[in-house]
């Protein structure tokens, strides 16, 4: 149906200048037929009389030309008929061939785009030579500057879409915002990842690059490194390194080998010439559009039109990709790993946009922090505490995991190509890591640090975040020590309950203003480097009203029974602060 009306829709825009061209021709003909009495065809096209004073009338009234007007619109709708047929054709031939619509795709799509160009000039020559004889015809005078304009921006819009050829054959540059990691630097990633490659018989990446965004893909596309301006070429693979540290190296594995997959057998000429293009018509498309020219309607609606026309045939061959390419990553690992990998890019995909907002957020209000990766990372395992499986479930199945040059089918019927039961899945399966794929990278603090810094610097460059220049103040230090508190209440016992954590957010966010979970989380983190207790207690004992230690003596006492079990070193740390602050 969308394929019926797409070509609906461009037959219609392509075929209102020839039909408005030919009218004109047959009403200006004919009115000079009914004048002299004698076909005028007759007279000054076959020339059937050849009284000089009957042909200088002839050239006079321009019907030589007028007639000519008459057949370039007839001839320019023939064309627009043959050229939608054509890829009717085509795409009922091609089906979900590879081999075919790699072989015709690439081929069709410039020698149309070309056409459809000229197409647009000689209609623009149809519109304002028609709208010159029919005002010389009606009114007895001419709009130059008006008519002039119309062939002018036929030309523009001709050229424009000439222009556009380039970027159809010009290999794709993907925007990512990502850092390439070098084989002599994470040895170990690189041998992972090649020995992968062999086992698939497929090709090993040019490149690989770590990013923040929560998915993977391997494109052929030349990748620009937009943070540090720089263009990759080759095949690259981008893995999400806050998707490495939720992932065990099995996990990984799967993934990488359905990556992989797409580049091993028939689909490496499909990957390498017919996505290309595929995504080049559509960056014509949107390049025209930005115009926002009246004269490349026309051009938009056939381009738009043979988008739409393979549209159906693309989908379902991506469709049969990404079924191929997890059986391939099963190969390399197993059915669950595979299937776990795909539920926790779902979910994680949601959590990341959670987590950004919240950094938006923070960075406004002059809290930086160093790494992002380490804060999703401990959203994740707050939000998987709380969770409920069965809509987890529910969420999962239907998730269409997003990439950058393809399509995917949705995860249960990815699941149901792996033979894998969805009501297998736990919460404990999709939180556990075991041995985690970040050891593979040699540098993977500091990655997660440069990482971080871009997305602030990005924040900051497309006006997100405005950073305020003084973010000292006394509540910043006073909350500092109570996190002080609250961590080395948590972790008194040697375990970071979860439950524990989030009463302390939940409480805290209640009672002290600007209380900030982030910054919690980051001290639960790091244990050992906080201040002694006693040193805590003493310095808030001399400056805190009775009230308040009250309040604040309840609150880490909520904590310390969140769990349902109040160990000795926590009843300890209560004591003193009990006795410090005479309570």
């Amino acid at each position: 149906m969308n394929k019926l009306k797409s070509t609906f829709v461009a037959s219609f825009y392509l075929l209102i200048i020839p039909i408005a061209g030919l009218a004109v021709s047959y009403y200006v003909l004919s009115s000079y037929t009914q004048t002299l009495g004698f076909s005028v065809i007759a007279l000054c096209i076959d020339k059937i009389i050849s009284d000089a004073e009957i042909l200088s009338a002839c050239s006079q009234a321009q019907v030589t030309n007028i007639y000519y007007l008459g057949v370039a619109s007839v001839i320019s709708a023939i064309i627009v008929f043959v050229l939608i047929f054509s890829f009717l054709f085509f795409s009922l031939i091609c089906g979900t061939n590879r081999k075919l619509i790699t072989s015709i795709f690439p081929f069709l799509i410039p020698l149309s785009t070309f056409i459809i160009a000229l197409q647009i000039l000689v209609q623009g020559a149809i519109l304002t030579y028609g709208a010159y004889i029919l005002e010389s015809f009606l009114i007895g005078r001419v709009h130059y500057f008006l008519i002039g304009a119309i062939g002018l921006g036929a030309l523009f819009g001709s050229l424009k879409l000439i222009g556009s050829l380039f970027e159809i054959k010009r290999t794709l540059e993907m925007p990512v915002f990502a850092k390439q990691v070098s084989k002599n630097d994470n040895q170990s990633l690189w041998e992972f990842v090649k020995d992968i490659a062999t086992k698939l018989n497929a090709r090993i990446p040019d490149n690989i690059v770590i990013g923040l965004e929560p998915t993977f893909f391997a494109t052929s596309a030349n990748i620009k490194l937009v943070n540090e301006n720089t263009v990759i070429k080759g095949e690259t693979l981008y893995l999400s390194i806050i998707l490495m540290k939720l992932f065990s190296k099995q996990q990984l594995a799967a993934v990488i080998g359905h990556e992989l997959g797409h580049f091993s057998g028939k689909d490496t000429a499909y990957s390498m010439k017919f996505a290309p293009v595929y995504s080049g018509l559509t960056s014509s498309i949107n390049t025209l559009d930005e115009g926002d020219s009246i004269v490349a309607v026309p051009a938009i609606a056939m381009l738009s039109a043979m988008l739409d026309i393979f549209s159906r045939n693309v989908s379902k061959i991506s469709r049969s990709r990404e079924f191929e390419a997890d059986k391939i990553g099963v190969s390399v690992s197993s059915n669950e790993d595979l299937a776990v990998s795909l539920a926790k890019v779902s979910i994680f995909a949601s959590l990341w946009q959670k987590v950004r907002q919240e950094n938006i957020d923070r960075l406004n209000e002059g809290k930086i922090s160093s790494n992002l990766s380490k804060v999703f990372e401990d959203s994740s395992k707050y939000d998987f505490s709380v969770a409920d499986i069965n809509n987890l479930l529910e969420e999962i199945l239907n998730y269409k995991i997003i990439h950058p040059t393809d399509t995917h089918p949705p995860i249960k019927e990815r699941f149901k190509n792996i033979d894998f039961k969805s009501e297998s899945l736990t919460i404990e399966k999709l939180s556990y890591v075991g041995n985690s794929s970040e050891d593979l990278l040699t540098n993977a603090d500091d990655l997660e640090k440069d990482l971080t810094l871009f997305e602030h610097k990005f924040l900051v460059a497309v006006g997100f975040v405005a950073i305020p220049e003084n973010t000292e103040n006394e509540n910043h230090n006073f909350l500092n020590l109570i996190y002080s508190l609250v961590a080395t209440m948590i972790g008194a016992d040697g375990k970071i309950e979860q439950n524990e954590i989030l009463s302390a957010e939940s409480i805290g966010k209640k009672i002290f203003k600007g209380f900030d979970a982030v910054e919690l989380r980051n001290f639960c983190n790091n244990l050992e480097t906080l201040p002694k207790i006693a040193d805590i207690v003493d310095l808030l004992g001399t400056t805190l009203k009775d009230d308040d230690k009250q309040n604040i003596y309840n609150y880490l006492n909520e904590i310390a029974n969140a769990d349902g079990d109040l160990a000795d070193e926590e009843k300890n740390l209560l004591l003193l602060i009990k006795d410090s602050w005479n309570l």
